[in-house]
């Protein structure tokens, strides 16, 4: 997964105390509508002052804006569309994340009642939604077909007013699965899995997670606007020094389309080092093409439990095999199970590769992803990795070669997202005009041995 030195949050905050002015001005509007001014707390002082500035909230707002509608991030078929809303102009939002009606859920309490600590939608809460307004917003009968068939991507961008009831959740992801765990209702559920690889959107490492938080709306009203609609947006969405320049990130970058297709890594249960590519999405009848060496390890609940048995005789069998082999610095328990699976699946491909059918070591290829089918097959091409003289985007000396262990040893865990600093506008245009020079097998993996990694391709969904 990416780690940026930005960050787009979804609410306007006051920059020394990180409150977003949507609360400030919520509160004013309501506990505090019938205190005197001077009684007021001094932060609502403030907005009280500018009413002007800070319009009256209640819990509805409606704006106008930019739709994105979008494929989620998950590999597997049941799936959200995400609904992705960026207002105009306002001193609120910048951006919501959308649902077309309620769900069960959970709030806080009365000390915020706009927070939501549990929550339950179905995978397809948004279908109807999005049939009905992209028949409206002129998507032909062929697109919305398309759309609905190749589970990836960003079906249009609309101009539209949505009025919508909103509310604050903050998510939080494992470190080492990516899997959701709060609100823990969802994490069982259906995951909300943009923050952890949009581009823009991205969630912050926060010790042993991944954090965000987010506003949270159910639609209730909903205008579609002409497609030449004037909307009030400034060039950039955010501004942030680096070294001294300031840069940007633009609003035209926000609304740029996501390919239809992607990027993957492979992921195994403890003790199994394969995924077998075959030839048809079946697990019985299909035909194994090549075996593939699997890039990460699934951790299991048992495995991640500090105090289970299995948890620490491993850590312990890989302690034992990190000072064996000499390895430099140390790691923690997770670590050392990483490692005993790394080194017991290095001795295995050793050992039984000429015994094996195409056997592909994990430094020596990803997965491109053309579909998901109904099944939970994935339609594939195993391809190799840049070359190991690419040097990695705004790097004029770090080359792939030397990264390839960080990237795909013991520790691709945490590192495997890093590989996207190698994947060039070079490479790229050689998969489109030479694919045959990356190509090395096609068929079909089940998305349980899948892993997300990034938008890939040239092909999208087009109005």
């Amino acid at each position: 997964m990416q780690v940026k030195e930005y960050k787009i949050e979804s609410f306007k905050a006051d920059s020394d105390t990180l409150n977003e002015y949507l609360f400030y001005a919520y509160n004013l509007d309501n506990e505090y509508k019938d205190t005197p001014f001077d009684e007021l707390p001094q932060n609502l002082q403030c907005i009280s002052k500018n009413r002007d500035k800070f319009p009256k909230v209640t819990d509805r707002i409606k704006f106008k804006g930019t739709l994105r509608i979008a494929w989620s991030y998950d590999m597997k078929y049941n799936k959200h569309i995400d609904l992705i809303f960026f207002p105009e102009e306002n001193p609120y939002l910048n951006y919501a994340y959308l649902y077309a009606k309620d769900f069960p859920k959970k709030i806080s309490n009365e000390d915020n009642p706009r927070e939501i600590i549990e929550m339950k939608p179905n995978y397809d809460i948004n279908y109807e939604f999005v049939k009905e307004i992209l028949s409206k917003a002129g998507m032909d009968t062929y697109h919305r077909k398309r759309f609905f068939e190749v589970r990836f991507g960003t079906a249009m961008f609309v101009p539209m007013e949505i009025e919508f009831e909103w509310y604050s959740v903050s998510l939080q992801y494992d470190i080492d699965t990516l899997d959701m765990m709060h609100p823990n209702e969802l994490n069982k559920a259906e995951p909300i899995t943009f923050p952890l690889y949009d581009t823009f959107l991205l969630a912050q490492n926060d010790l042993d997670s991944w954090a965000i938080t987010l506003a949270l709306g159910i639609i209730k009203s909903h205008y579609i606007l002409p497609t030449n609609t004037k909307l009030n947006f400034k060039e950039n969405i955010t501004s942030w020094e680096e070294s001294g320049i300031i840069k940007h990130i633009s609003y035209n970058k926000i609304f740029s389309p996501l390919s239809t297709n992607a990027l993957a890594t492979t992921k195994t249960n403890f003790n199994d080092f394969i995924v077998n590519l075959k030839d048809r999405p079946d697990t019985k009848e299909g035909k194994v093409i090549a075996q593939l060496f699997s890039h990460k390890l699934k951790k299991t609940e048992e495995l991640l439990d500090n105090e289970s048995k299995l948890h620490k005789t491993i850590a312990s069998k890989g302690y034992e095999l990190f000072r064996k082999y000499k390895e430099q610095g140390s790691t923690d328990s997770g670590g050392y199970i990483s490692y005993y699976q790394y080194t017991m699946q290095k001795s295995y491909y050793q050992s039984n590769k000429s015994k094996l059918i195409n056997p592909l070591w994990r430094d020596t290829y990803l997965i491109y992803v053309q579909n998901i089918l109904p099944n939970n097959w994935a339609k594939v091409w195993v391809v190799r990795p840049p070359d190991d003289n690419t040097k990695a985007l705004g790097s004029d000396h770090y080359f792939f070669k030397e990264a390839k262990e960080e990237i795909f040893g013991y520790q691709s865990q945490w590192n495997l997202g890093s590989i996207k600093k190698f994947i060039t506008p070079s490479y790229m245009d050689t998969f489109h005009n030479s694919p045959s020079q990356i190509k090395l097998y096609e068929g079909y993996i089940h998305t349980s041995g899948l892993d997300y990694l990034m938008p890939f391709g040239e092909n999208y969904i087009k109005r």
